[in-house]
């Protein structure tokens, strides 16, 4: 996603391993968890990408 350009790889991740369903737990300081704004977008352009590849989202996954 170009909002974020890397600048919040570890959050990302994270973000990510939680919306696939998976216990990725919090970032540990000084590493901030993405907003609850940041998360939405994220979620959102997570959720276009797999439409665009024709992909379902896994069992499990917000």
């Amino acid at each position: 996603m170009n909002k974020f350009g890397g600048a919040y790889p570890t959050q990302l991740k994270k973000t990510w391993a939680e919306l696939m369903g998976l216990a990725a737990g919090p970032v540990r300081p000084p590493l901030m968890p993405l907003t609850d704004e940041e998360r939405a977008s994220f979620a959102k352009g997570l959720v276009e990408a797999r439409q665009k590849a024709g992909l379902s989202m896994p069992p499990g996954a917000r």
